[in-house]
C-alpha cells in the first residue's frame, strides 16, 4: 500500500513538471482552476452530444473519444494551475471533484442516447452515475455545505475567498 502511494506521488510529480509551463502560461492568460473546471465539464457535455450523433456520422465516435481525452486533460491541470498559483481551497477541491461527477453524467447520458435501442442497460447505466453522485454527495456533506455557503456569498454579490 505505501509502495504504491509513493509511485502516484512521483508519477504526479512527473506530471506536474512536465505541464508546468503550459499551467503558467494559461494563469498569465487569466484562467482559475475553477474556470477550467468549468471548460473540462464543457468538453465533457461536447463529447456527450457527439456520443449522441454518431449514427449521421461514425466520425463523431473519434470525436467523442478525443473529447473525453481532452475533458481528462484539463481535469489533471485544474489542481495543478491551483497548486502553482497558490489558489488551493475547499470550495474548489470540492467544486473540482462534484463537477468531475457531473461530466461522468453527461458522458454517460451522451452514452444513453448513443445506446438507446438498449434501454435496460442504459436505465442501469444512469441508476449507477446517479448513486455514484449520491455517494460523493454524502462523502462529502461537510464540503457540500460549505460550497451551499459560499455560493450564497457568491449570489448575494459579496464575493470573498471563504
Amino acid at each position: 500500500m505505501l509502495a504504491e502511494g509513493l509511485v502516484s506521488s512521483k508519477l504526479k510529480k512527473k506530471f506536474e513538471n512536465m505541464v508546468e509551463e503550459l499551467v503558467i502560461f494559461l494563469a498569465k492568460l487569466g484562467f482559475t482552476p475553477n474556470s477550467l473546471t468549468v471548460m473540462g465539464l464543457l468538453t465533457s457535455i461536447l463529447s456527450a452530444a457527439a456520443y449522441s450523433h454518431w449514427q449521421s456520422n461514425r466520425l463523431y465516435l473519434v470525436y467523442a473519444a478525443i473529447l473525453i481525452l481532452i475533458s481528462g486533460f484539463i481535469d489533471a491541470i485544474d489542481g495543478v494551475l491551483a497548486r502553482k498559483t497558490g489558489n488551493v481551497t475547499k470550495f474548489g477541491g470540492f467544486f473540482d471533484s462534484f463537477m468531475d461527477r457531473i461530466s461522468e453524467f453527461f458522458i454517460f447520458l451522451g452514452l444513453f442516447i448513443f445506446n438507446y435501442n438498449q434501454l435496460l442497460w442504459s436505465f442501469i447505466d444512469m441508476k449507477l452515475i446517479i448513486f455514484i453522485i449520491n455517494s460523493h454527495m454524502n462523502i462529502h456533506q461537510d464540503r457540500y455545505l460549505y460550497m451551499h455557503v459560499h455560493m450564497q456569498v457568491i449570489i448575494f454579490g459579496h464575493v470573498k475567498n471563504i
